[in-house]
């Protein structure tokens, strides 16, 4: 995606109710494209801290990172719900898998929607 449809993205999305846009930072590493650091933590983080404070009561993670299993255990031990959202053609870790409630692959162009 290319910087000015990205911008134009997290735009619409800041406009969305309820959504709060949170970014991370590029690291840049020569004769390589810059890769994202300190997204995932950040994430982990406020979905546990918000759950634990009772700020929403389903969370739904879009990924496929086995590393968010134990932030979404805690999250689901706290009470709340977990719903996972992937790619379509994509494989989320067994291990998030089993600790999600709902798992449901994305498909383009298709909306998403939870009962």
């Amino acid at each position: 995606m290319d910087y000015k449809k990205q911008q134009a993205f997290f735009s619409r999305v800041r406009r969305l109710p309820y959504f709060e846009v949170k970014l991370g930072r590029l690291k840049k590493i020569p004769g390589a494209s810059p890769i994202e650091k300190g997204v995932d933590v950040r994430l982990a983080v406020d979905m546990v801290s918000m759950g634990l404070k009772s700020q929403y009561d389903v969370a739904v993670l879009v990924s496929g990172d086995g590393d968010f299993s134990e932030a979404v255990q805690i999250v689901k031990d706290a009470g709340k719900h977990v719903e996972l959202a992937y790619p379509k053609g994509g494989y989320p870790a067994r291990q998030l898998q089993d600790v999600c409630d709902i798992v449901v692959e994305m498909e383009k162009g298709k909306h998403l929607i939870f009962l």
